[in-house]
């Protein structure tokens, strides 16, 4: 398998980080809660990774074949506490404070004890199509977006909140609250009840300009605002362990937890992109690129990009993709490709295009630039000769292709000159792939070093910046200034771009102008 995955602990990954200079007190604790893994690890005062403190424990996806995405609430929950246990121990001296990194978009129902009602839906879930298409039926879609920052899709909370009435109303009728991941996880840990800005951000469910929730949205929604937790404004820490945990996580007694953040606000500020003139890529299981900005620079969503908060004075703006390297991990696993083998290293020595196949990348319908949820995957060009390594090359080049769109729309709005600073597991293991990337954009690439968690680190900036612990953001080392740089070929520019205009017309052809396939089922 190129990524590993797994739904129940199969092992834990302690990666080890490089030795440095001493470590700066004092240390804080980042949680970093992904949809394909779950890890902690400690940081010090500049931002820097505490060496060996690293527990990682894969998760894995629960899908089903009518497009759901979810995971179990009770598992997931009890990883992240194993991997508290494993880095809480690994401190040298009581640890000051903890931050937490969540992927975004998630949504879960509690009852009136707090305990979980539902799975946690996740982005990727597609089954709230219909309602999302009766939504932008019933208001105008252009305004939603206007007052939230976000799509009428069903990454977000209207469509899947409408859908799982519809699906399963005695489910949905025993909902006191709906929540984030990361707020259940608080609630469990602090007893903390509410919602950062930042994680409600990405609800398409909170007014942009109030950090309220939306009258439209709710609307939309059709759900009981009541049901909704409360936002809080604030980036004050919410309090300390209880008894009971303080003896489980001695070290964590007296440590101050911060309010969850979303992933992707996160990785912009590990990777050092809190500017205009930076913008982050990631590329995980999904992909996304990705630009911080003070508020009031924003006066309007544009652009078919989209608008989240790292708190009230800080947006991001961005755009991101359903289909990241999850495709290059599902192709391999069907052609029996693994990394370091002989059909991932013929893939990774190929030329642009050469393999002739165009891919649509869609296994979990889209995001960005067509937010279009009845998407699926297409291979043409398939041949008896056609191998394994063409394929998961394919794969690569057809998600790259994806990125490149958004990263022009997003360079527009970013001040010259920028950077691109690269992030996320799945790139950061392929020079192939991050040569591709760079060739694609026709714009230099910093890659991150390996040991750099940009997730976790944001997480641990934030929360030193929230407990006053540092002045800025500023005061953290630049993570990029120790990353490699790779420079486009001009030659491959011309081999990209018809690349992409291909790909173009495989979707043409096979979609209409409603987005529904031309040749759907029946």
């Amino acid at each position: 398998m190129l990524w590993a995955n797994s739904h129940l602990v199969k092992w834990t990954l302690l990666r080890i980080s490089p030795m440095r200079d001493e470590t700066i007190q004092p240390i804080v604790l980042a949680l970093d809660i992904g949809t394909s893994s779950t890890r902690a690890l400690l940081f010090d005062h500049r931002g820097r990774s505490v060496p060996n403190s690293e527990c990682q424990i894969p998760v894995e996806m629960i899908t089903t074949a009518d497009g759901g995405a979810e995971l179990d609430t009770e598992t997931l929950f009890d990883l992240v506490c194993q991997t508290i246990d494993s880095t809480a121990k690994r401190a040298t001296q009581p640890i000051a404070a903890v931050g937490m990194s969540c992927f975004w978009h998630s949504l879960l129902g509690l009852d009136g004890d707090g305990n979980p009602v539902t799975p946690v839906y996740l982005w990727a879930d597609t089954r709230a199509r219909q309602e999302v298409q009766a939504i932008r039926k019933e208001i105008d879609p252009a305004q939603l977006w206007h007052n939230t920052g976000c799509f009428v899709h069903s990454s977000y909370w209207p469509g899947k909140l409408r859908w799982l009435k519809s699906f399963d109303p005695d489910q949905f009728g025993r909902v006191r609250e709906w929540v984030a991941f990361g707020d259940f996880v608080l609630r469990r840990l602090v007893g903390y009840r509410g919602t950062s800005v930042s994680m409600a951000s990405a609800t398409a469910m909170m007014n942009q300009k109030t950090c309220q929730w939306d009258d439209l949205a709710i609307k939309a929604a059709a759900v009981d605002p009541q049901t909704l937790p409360e936002i809080n404004p604030s980036t004050e820490p919410l309090g300390t362990v209880g008894a009971d945990l303080a003896k489980r996580w001695p070290n964590l007694a007296q440590a101050q937890w911060i309010a969850a953040h979303g992933d992707g606000a996160c990785a912009n500020v590990g990777s050092g992109g809190t500017g205009p003139h930076r913008i982050a890529l990631t590329v995980g299981t999904s992909g996304a690129l990705r630009m911080v900005e003070p508020i009031k620079r924003i006066t309007e969503a544009t652009d078919n990009l989209w608008t989240y908060r790292v708190d009230c004075e800080r947006a991001v703006l961005g755009a991101a993709i359903s289909n990241g390297g999850k495709v290059i991990e599902w192709l391999a696993e069907r052609t029996g490709g693994e990394i370091g083998d002989a059909d991932w290293q013929a893939a990774a020595e190929m030329e642009i295009d050469e393999h002739g196949l165009t891919l649509l990348p869609f296994l979990a319908g889209e995001r960005a630039p067509i937010w279009n949820d009845w998407a699926t995957g297409a291979i043409a060009g398939l041949r008896l000769a056609t191998t394994s390594a063409e394929i998961i090359r394919a794969g690569m080049e057809a998600v790259t292709w994806r990125l490149t769109l958004l990263y022009r729309t997003l360079a527009s709005h970013a001040e010259e000159p920028h950077k691109v600073v690269a992030n996320g597991g799945a790139i950061l293991r392929s020079p192939a792939w991050m040569q591709l990337m760079a060739d694609a954009f026709q714009h230099p690439i910093i890659a991150m070093p390996a040991e750099e968690e940009a997730s976790a680190r944001g997480a641990a900036l934030l929360a030193l910046e929230a407990t006053g612990l540092i002045d800025s953001l500023d005061d953290a080392a630049d993570p990029a200034a120790d990353g490699h740089v790779v420079q486009p070929n001009p030659v491959n520019a011309d081999a990209c771009q018809r690349a992409i205009d291909r790909q173009q017309v495989l979707f043409e052809a096979l979609y209409d102008r409603t987005g529904h396939p031309v040749l759907e089922a029946t």
